[in-house]
């Protein structure tokens, strides 16, 4: 042990220790005021230094972090121009540090004062002056959850998402989504075998069954948040991610964009917010960014939405300023935003505490009533009852049996079915 401490205060660690502190402070400070000043050019109303911040932006954030410290230890030093190596340590890891500090400069499409730099400090710059304008803090009206701005009309869900998705819809009746033969496994664990699903525009289908089933694997898989083994599935009659030739699917190079065209919402069962932007924000992400919409437009519509799920006194609350009800209601009006042709939910109740429950089924059911598709994984043996209109169990990665609710909840056939809601009844 004695010789452990004498190691330890040798005199090259302790040198070592100390020009690490020094590194360190030093690039804590430049990353900072490197930061800070890229963020201000950026929002700044002269072009001049709006366009200096892109082009750094543009030029360095761009690159792998790596770049720019090869460029500083070994381009340089080649062209002949030599610094100390401290010195360029210092330098690199404020390029580094600084892109933790402002990496909302480069939200262009945000108007000005909205970036987390600027709710941070509470500033807004105005264009056409150089000027910085304070701006004080909003009071906050105090109004239940299912209140509205006091002056403002009831927005209803039905109507603003009715016009995209009545049953009375003028497309051939066919499936609208249509899972055949779909596989799945993770490893050597089978986990989707063989799952032939419809569901007709309009229709609101449950999939219900105990843990590990498949089913929220089923909906990632509508979704294309993975891929499948085998099958096919199609939304509206075509592919998500996938392609035909030659007779057979093969993946798309343009997934994202398929993805876009799809307008498939999905609703996560842990919200899955951005927890840097704020209710309003994560709601406009998606419509501004992926399908190209005004951000004024993105942003009227979204006010709407929130003021239709009972938050529209919340639209500038980051996500942990909201309860778990709170949070799930504007993931589904985020998933809202891009006028979906269906819905997928999972499990969105699963994560909440039972008071809150009632919230979230609450929008779910004015969903069913504008005539909204979707799909529903839920252990609300209620709720199933009184919104589906078809049932599916799953258990062990198959479709056990579907029928109408009255049907599966009161006469199931098969006896794993009956085990199963002997359990979620209690």
């Amino acid at each position: 042990m004695a010789d452990f401490v004498q190691y330890l205060t040798l005199p090259f660690l302790v040198e070592g220790l100390w020009l690490t502190l020094r590194v360190f402070a030093a690039s804590m400070v430049g990353g900072l005021v490197l930061g800070l000043l890229v963020a201000l050019m950026r929002l700044s109303p002269y072009r001049a230094l709006s366009v200096t911040a892109w082009l750094y932006g543009w030029l360095i954030r761009r690159t792998p972090v790596l770049l720019p410290l090869v460029f500083l230890f070994d381009a340089l030093p080649a062209v002949g121009l030599m610094m100390p190596p401290v010195t360029t340590l210092i330098a690199g890891a404020q390029f580094v540090l600084e892109r933790r500090v402002s990496p909302d400069a480069e939200r262009g499409r945000r108007p000005l004062g909205e970036s987390a730099l600027g709710r941070f400090f509470g500033f807004r710059l105005q264009r056409g002056s150089a000027a910085v304008e304070a701006v004080p803090p909003r009071p906050q009206t105090v109004a239940s959850d299912g209140g509205v701005a006091a002056g403002a009309g009831r927005v209803d869900l039905v109507d603003l998402v009715g016009a995209q998705a009545a049953r009375t819809s003028s497309e051939d009746g066919g499936p609208f989504v249509r899972c055949a033969d779909v596989w799945k496994a993770y490893g050597h664990r089978g986990v989707l075998l063989g799952i032939d699903l419809t569901v007709h525009r309009g229709d609101v289908v449950t999939l219900m069954g105990p843990s590990g089933s498949g089913k929220s694997t089923l909906l990632r898989l509508i979704a294309h948040l993975e891929p499948l083994d085998r099958g096919e599935i199609t939304v509206g009659g075509e592919y998500v991610g996938y392609e035909r030739v030659d007779g057979a699917l093969r993946p798309s190079r343009h997934v994202a964009r398929e993805r876009a065209r799809a307008r498939i919402g999905m609703v996560f069962q842990q919200f899955n917010l951005f927890e840097h932007l704020t209710a309003l924000e994560n709601i406009c992400e998606a419509p501004v960014r992926v399908h190209r919409e005004p951000p004024e437009a993105a942003r009227e519509r979204g006010a709407k939405l929130l003021a239709s799920v009972g938050l529209a006194h919340h639209a500038d609350h980051l996500p942990s300023r909201l309860s778990g009800g709170q949070q799930q209601r504007v993931a589904i009006a985020r998933a809202l935003a891009i006028s979906p042709r269906v819905m997928l939910f999972d499990e969105p109740t699963s994560a909440l505490d039972p008071e809150l429950v009632s919230e979230v089924l609450g929008v779910i059911r004015r969903l069913a009533e504008a005539g909204m598709t979707m799909i529903v994984v839920t252990h609300e043996v209620r709720f199933a009852r009184e919104v589906a209109d078809r049932i599916v169990f799953m258990a062990d990665g198959r479709i056990v049996e579907e029928g109408a609710p009255e049907e599966i909840l009161e006469r199931p056939r098969e006896a794993r079915t009956r085990q199963f809601l002997q359990l979620v009844s209690h």
